[in-house]
C-alpha cells in the first residue's frame, strides 16, 4: 500500500472518512498507514517478529480501538 494505491488515496483524500476514523490530518493518517504497511511487509516476508514489531502491533491495535 504505497502512496499511489487507490485505498491509500481514498482514505487520505476523504475528509469525512478521516474524521470518522479519528484522524486529525492527512499526515496523521498517512503515518499510521505507513506503519501498517511496514508491519504487513515484515509479516508477509516471514521475518521474525522482534521486540520492535510487538510494540508496533500494540500501538496499532490501540489506535484501532480509539
Amino acid at each position: 500500500m504505497g502512496d499511489g494505491t487507490p485505498g491509500f488515496l481514498l482514505l487520505i483524500n476523504d475528509a469525512e472518512l478521516l474524521s470518522t476514523l479519528n484522524f486529525n490530518s492527512r499526515s496523521a493518517a498517512k503515518k499510521v498507514l505507513k506503519q501498517f504497511q511496514s508491519l504487513r511487509n515484515n509479516l508477509a516476508h516471514a521475518q521474525d517478529i522482534s521486540t520492535y514489531d510487538w510494540a508496533q502491533i500494540a500501538r496499532l491495535s490501540t489506535r484501532m480501538l480509539e
